[in-house]
């Protein structure tokens, strides 16, 4: 009796263990997904916009209320897509994630040098693809950055501080001039 009684007990606690390390490795990158699709179900894709005062409260109660988040949910499925940051002067950070939360490329001001630029999100080649590159494939263009990425859906966050409410406005009309869409092809 008391070895059936164990064995249960055994076979309790390994479940639990394996339902705790799904929970602490895949429920952050599901939730982060929904939260932000949440955000931006009205968005279309590919475009750039300002997180209202009120949702970011919600999803960051931690910040200041007048600090400015801007969005673009990027697609990557039907080609590169292009980022052109038109940031405020200041502090500043942009912070590139993939569908489940993954970063995939930080920047701020001080690294950045520049508050305006453009980065190009594309897909990351695959292991067969790299050995058919052409050497002018490898390359970064000369107008901005590039970012490969193997997940083919995304979010570009850009977060502005202020301490005051008051400077808001001025932020998020600045950083509203920020865009986010398809990549032209180059010939």
């Amino acid at each position: 009796m008391i070895i059936r009684n164990l064995y249960w007990v055994v076979t309790a606690a390994v479940l639990a263990i394996i339902v705790h390390i799904s929970m602490v490795l895949f429920a952050p990158g599901f939730l982060f997904d929904r939260n932000l699709n949440r955000l931006a179900s009205d968005v279309p894709d590919n475009t750039f916009f300002i997180l209202p005062a009120a949702a970011q409260s919600r999803i960051f109660p931690e910040y200041p209320s007048g600090t400015v988040f801007g969005l673009c949910r990027f697609n990557l499925t039907s080609g590169p897509v292009t980022l052109d940051a038109n940031l405020p002067d200041g502090i500043w950070t942009l912070t590139v994630y993939s569908r489940f939360g993954r970063t995939l490329y930080t920047v701020t001001d001080e690294q950045s040098g520049v508050d305006t630029f453009s980065l190009q999100l594309a897909m990351a080649p695959g292991v067969l693809d790299v050995f058919s590159l052409n050497e002018d494939d490898t390359e970064v263009e000369t107008s901005g950055w590039k970012v490969l990425s193997s997940d083919e859906r995304g979010f570009a966050v850009f977060w502005v501080p202020a301490l005051d409410k008051a400077m808001r406005e001025s932020l998020s009309e600045t950083l509203s001039k920020t865009s986010c869409g398809k990549a032209a092809v180059s010939s």
